[in-house]
């Protein structure tokens, strides 16, 4: 057991090793990995977010009496993705604290670093996103999803796994310049969530009926454009936030 950590510490290490002189698209695939690998290490982790979604849901099934309706689902589906989100993506830098701080700061790109993050949470917080469906649709029943428009449906959940992973994302690495102190993320992250919820939580309510993604162009344009910014802004200030 002992043999196998340390193989897979020095894997990890020795793959870092050389990110310095390599381009930043391979710096941010390297970078994937080694969260992937540090991931695969601690599988209780992923089990523990999925154990909370699937209490979450259990408790509102036990509560209500009958199916809720569209509007309901709908509300209660965003809100438990959302502290699904807070639960794994809070502690995106608790790893890249201390030494192992120093040590990518001298061989990372601080870009391709704030990029792999942001790209890992993404895939991270859809797969929550889609288990959580897989839940609810086990728990309270499939029939407010008759009329749904699923493409429609899924790239709002895409759309919003990513700005939810950016907006997260960032105020992770403030909060790590912080020592993690935990009310940082909360006080931050839910007035800067408060729009990418808002539009995400329309946006759903028409797929839901059926809207197509064209049908449904201004609150798709609001997802982009909120992506976009989050993205953006993360990039320009990430290498500031971590050269301090």
């Amino acid at each position: 057991m002992e043999l196998s950590l340390s193989l897979n510490k020095g894997f990890i290490f020795s793959v870092l090793l050389n990110l310095h002189r390599v381009k930043l698209h391979r710096q941010i695939l390297t970078l994937i990995k080694k969260d992937i690998s540090l991931e695969y290490k601690s599988l209780e982790s992923l089990a523990g977010m999925v154990l909370f979604l699937l209490a979450t849901v259990y408790t509102c099934f036990l509560t209500f009496k009958k199916m809720p309706t569209a509007e309901v689902w709908n509300a209660l589906f965003w809100i438990i993705i959302i502290f699904s989100g807070f639960n794994a993506i809070s502690g995106s830098f608790k790893n890249e604290t201390g030494g192992k701080h120093f040590y990518l700061y001298f061989l990372v790109n601080p870009k391709a670093l704030i990029l792999a993050k942001i790209i890992y949470n993404s895939f991270l917080m859809l797969t929550l996103s889609i288990i959580g469906l897989a839940i609810f649709a086990l728990f309270l029943g499939t029939n407010v999803l008759e009329d749904i428009n699923f493409s429609s449906f899924f790239i709002g959940l895409v759309l919003t796994s990513l700005g939810l992973s950016g907006i997260l994302t960032i105020i992770s690495a403030i909060a790590s310049q912080l020592d993690f102190k935990g009310g940082i993320i909360t006080v931050l992250g839910l007035p800067l969530l408060f729009p990418l919820i808002l539009i995400s939580q329309k946006y759903s309510a028409q797929a839901l009926s059926g809207v197509s993604a064209s049908g449904n162009m201004n609150f798709l344009l609001g997802l982009l454009t909120l992506n976009v910014a989050v993205i953006t802004l993360s990039y320009v200030l990430f290498p500031y936030l971590w050269r301090q």
